[in-house]
């Protein structure tokens, strides 16, 4: 489900901060989160929410009886949920919500790994992979909600360092969304995929405000020059080392603007 997530924040308070973040983090595990801003706690605030999109509304504890007096009977579509509440509330935040279907993406991981673990559960289940992108979808409408947890606890232990994301979405746009959420800036470094990084990362909506530069550098000159690589390092490693793609990324991190750096050779 996508929804949009509104931080009601008071005059003056930093945004996002430490516990806007963590709240964020915790329901991108459910949710397909679109959208994240802040709206000043002050009279009026309810207008920016309409009947067509679905909120959660973050507060804090003090204002909480406030904000629902303030959003009284008409406001179906928002959910209120304290900060400190996001995990326990956030199964159910939603009308429709409990969906029996659920996707997980994950990368690095083979169909037969996969289904030699799934094959021991009771439920209907989708699996397809492309280029290494894997899509599993789940029926749970089988279970209980113990076997559904005992399940999801298995799942996590076994392919923890493997699932980048518990909605239907691409590797390019979860990172996006992780760096949207951060306000870090990345920058990316070439040599033999040719640009298709900053092309896959490029064709999500919105990539301009975290995507600093894309640089393709194949000649030894241009990794020189353009990306400070030491002579001595190409002499000693060669172009295709990993010592020369961490010399690429520090290159790109010498830029003020840049905080995340990715390389190929």
């Amino acid at each position: 489900m996508q929804i949009k997530v509104v931080a009601l924040t008071k005059k003056g308070e930093g945004f996002p901060s430490n516990k806007h973040i963590n709240a964020i983090k915790k329901l991108r595990t459910r949710f397909d989160v679109v959208d994240f801003s802040r709206v000043e706690l002050k009279k009026g605030f309810t207008a920016v929410f309409n009947a067509e999109t679905n909120y959660v509304a973050l507060v804090e504890e003090i204002d909480y009886v406030g904000v629902i007096k303030a959003f009284g009977d008409g406001f179906s579509n928002v959910k209120i949920v304290k900060y400190g509440n996001v995990l326990t509330e956030f199964v159910n935040l939603l009308p429709n919500s409990n969906n029996n279907v659920e996707t997980y993406k994950l990368f690095n991981v083979t169909i037969p790994t996969l289904e030699s673990f799934l094959v021991n559960y009771s439920f209907k289940y989708n699996v397809k992979i492309f280029d290494g992108d894997v899509t599993l979808k789940i029926d749970f409408s089988t279970l209980s909600f113990e076997e559904k947890d005992a399940f999801l606890k298995d799942f996590l232990t076994k392919f923890n360092d493997k699932i980048y994301a518990f909605y239907d979405t691409t590797a390019e746009k979860a990172l996006l969304d992780l760096l949207t959420v951060r306000g870090m800036k990345l920058a990316v470094a070439e040599s033999f995929t040719g640009g298709n990084i900053s092309a896959l990362i490029s064709s999500v909506s919105g990539a301009s405000k975290v995507f600093y530069e894309g640089v393709v550098a194949y000649d030894e000159d241009a990794k020189k020059s353009r990306l400070g690589v030491q002579f001595e390092t190409l002499i000693k490693y060669k172009p295709v080392s990993k010592q020369v793609a961490y010399e690429m990324c520090k290159g790109l991190l010498e830029n003020d603007g840049v905080d995340l750096a990715i390389s190929t050779t």
